[in-house]
């Protein structure tokens, strides 16, 4: 190659070198310019950014809600146990008044039956003795008799006429 084709082929590269700066020079400016553009325009959509904002907002109010339902909800926790606790005791004293209450029963079903017995026992005797000849030929005393008239008074409910019974201590 001679020189001149040699510096023709440089010319050549000079050149497109040239034309390629030129075009990396536009393309620059291209760029700045969108940079530029975009610079001044907000990173975010302001709408989205209020949003944001907005939700941030509402994630605290819900925050301190959720701090403030934990407190309730041990406040609620320990009242549930002081109630628990009273239910047992009140279903101890339940079971124990019940437990009365059927002795009670069982003491009144003991009593009815006594005084039936009983009952039946004094009209077996009174049968007997209206059975018995002779029995009201027999003279009372006097003192007997009184008695006698007073305890029928007392059993035909002649004692609630009104009269007052004194208990013998008070005398």
């Amino acid at each position: 190659m001679s020189v001149i084709d040699t510096v023709q082929l440089l010319e050549q590269r000079t050149q497109k070198a040239a034309g390629l700066i030129v075009m990396l020079r536009k393309e620059k400016a291209e760029m700045q310019q969108k940079l530029d553009s975009l610079v001044n325009q907000p990173a975010v959509d302001p709408t989205l950014a209020q949003k944001l904002e907005s939700e941030s907002g509402l994630n605290a109010e819900l925050q301190t809600k959720l701090a403030e339902s934990t407190v309730s909800n041990g406040n609620l926790s320990s009242e549930l146990q002081l109630m628990k606790k009273q239910l047992t005791e009140l279903q101890d004293k339940f079971d124990l008044v019940n437990n009365h209450n059927a002795e009670l029963e069982e003491y009144v079903q003991k009593f009815t039956t006594s005084n039936k017995l009983i009952e039946e026992s004094i009209n077996k005797a009174m049968d007997n003795l209206s059975h018995i000849e002779g029995l009201d030929d027999i003279p009372l005393e006097a003192a007997m008799a009184d008695e006698l008239s007073a305890a029928d008074d007392y059993t035909s409910g002649g004692a609630l006429n009104g009269e007052q019974i004194e208990n013998p201590e008070d005398l």
